[in-house]
């Protein structure tokens, strides 16, 4: 039988009236790294889904007194997010709000492979900040990931890591430069929280 983490501490109440749009209300607070939630239920079922990074917490729950409760796991991601940055030599690199910046958090916690290309001896390799979930040979990657025109005339590696367990990160889109465009969504990290997979030479 599944049970709580327990790292993890979770309260429940439920509340039959009505709010201002009409619906019961359900609050949901949480003492997770000092974060607290209060959300309301929509639509039919119940369910919250908080992810923070490496670990994911699923609870699902049934109607309770005949009222319907959930539609809440992306209110919770989006609150998680909306906390998120990290400190770069460019300034703060914020978490994107978009679904694909959102999908993109999710990815990254099931230990995918995060990618980069550059210059040998110029490009910093594990302690780098900036990474993408796509392939650098992948057509186009130059410009979705705003890469300057030199930088991709000089690459000669590319690389392959994973996230270390618990390191923090963000999920954006990633800016332009010139005539490379951006908007590919970009891993953002603190300096050395990436494990080597591969690397090679191209």
């Amino acid at each position: 039988m599944w049970s709580w983490p327990k790292s993890w501490s979770i309260n429940f109440s439920f509340g039959f009236g009505n709010t201002s749009n009409g619906s019961s209300p359900m609050s949901v607070s949480s003492n997770v790294n000092g974060m607290d939630y209060v959300m309301y239920r929509s639509g039919q079922g119940a369910g919250i889904v908080y992810s923070e990074f490496s670990r994911d917490l699923t609870a699902v729950m049934g109607g309770v007194g005949g009222a319907a409760v959930g539609g809440l796991s992306l209110a919770a991601e989006e609150a998680e997010a909306e906390l998120a940055s990290i400190e770069t030599p460019y300034g703060e690199a914020i978490q994107g709000d978009s679904s694909a910046a959102l999908s993109a958090r999710t990815q990254v916690e099931n230990n995918a492979l995060l990618y980069r290309t550059g210059t040998v001896g110029k490009s910093q390799t594990s302690e780098a900040q900036f990474w993408a979930l796509e392939h650098p040979m992948s057509e186009g990657y130059a410009s979705r990931y705003g890469i300057p025109e030199e930088n991709v005339i000089n690459s000669d590696f590319i690389e392959a890591g994973r996230l270390n367990s618990g390191s923090n990160f963000i999920t954006r889109e990633a800016p332009g430069i010139g005539n490379n465009v951006g908007g590919g969504i970009e891993v953002v990290v603190p300096e050395k929280s990436v494990s080597m997979q591969w690397f090679n030479s191209i």
